[in-house]
């Protein structure tokens, strides 16, 4: 299979270079209105998103005094991001019934994403930068993960984009497809609000296993991802 190595750029960026704060971590408690916006370093191929991550280290989101709390947001990645758009559930029927599936199993995130499109900018590149978006799914004949403590049945995708599209050019070869995975090319430099700003736009493919859209930013420096 193909493998794109992931380059990771770690440059400091002009603030002015985009419509919102430094792209990178957020390093405090997020709320709601804070959910919609996703931020990446660096680019990445197929496999190579490493994340996601809550950036917040000095925050004391629960209010006991301990900094650094879990804010229920996942909000970085490097190459990339993942947006949660599925809570998921547990499968009734079928090889996978009693098992639990979806952002909240999986990615430890309730779904806070609901477009029907996924757009990225970048800081350096802003709108004309090539992009991704994925589903992972596992293939039909997969067991799922046993929490070794609990017992706790979870199936998440099989962290591979296999999807069988003869376009693919990112993925790798068709012959090995899984047939439950989907992707599809960004379209870049899109002309978005406020005026002045582009994007690359992304169709929504559906979420993965995982309850999350998979993004892969391919020749990003440094940025934002969101939906609406």
């Amino acid at each position: 299979m193909q493998k794109i190595t992931l380059i990771v750029v770690l440059a400091m960026i002009v603030p002015s270079a985009l419509a919102h704060p430094l792209p990178g971590p957020k390093d405090f408690c997020e709320t709601s209105s804070d959910w919609f916006q996703h931020d990446y370093w660096g680019s990445a191929g197929s496999g190579a998103l490493l994340g996601p991550y809550d950036g917040n280290d000095a925050g004391d989101c629960d209010g006991n005094g301990i900094w650094g709390d879990y804010d229920g947001h996942k909000e970085f990645a490097i190459g990339g991001g993942y947006l949660a758009f599925d809570n998921g559930g547990i499968y009734m029927t079928g090889p996978w019934a009693g098992v639990s599936w979806g952002s909240q199993a999986c990615l430890d995130e309730a779904a806070d994403h609901w477009g029907s499109y996924v757009t990225v900018s970048d800081a350096v590149l802003g709108g004309n930068v090539d992009a991704v978006v994925a589903a992972d799914w596992s293939r039909n004949d997969a067991l799922p993960y046993v929490d070794p403590t609990t017992g706790t049945l979870t199936i998440c995708g099989d962290h591979v984009i296999e999807p069988c599209d003869e376009t693919n050019t990112v993925f790798g070869a068709v012959e090995a497809c899984n047939p439950n995975d989907h992707a599809a090319a960004c379209f870049p430099d899109v002309e978005w609000s406020p005026p002045g700003n582009r994007v690359a736009l992304c169709e929504f493919v559906g979420a993965g296993q995982n309850g999350a859209l998979e993004v892969f930013v391919l020749n990003g420096t440094a940025g934002h991802i969101g939906d609406y």
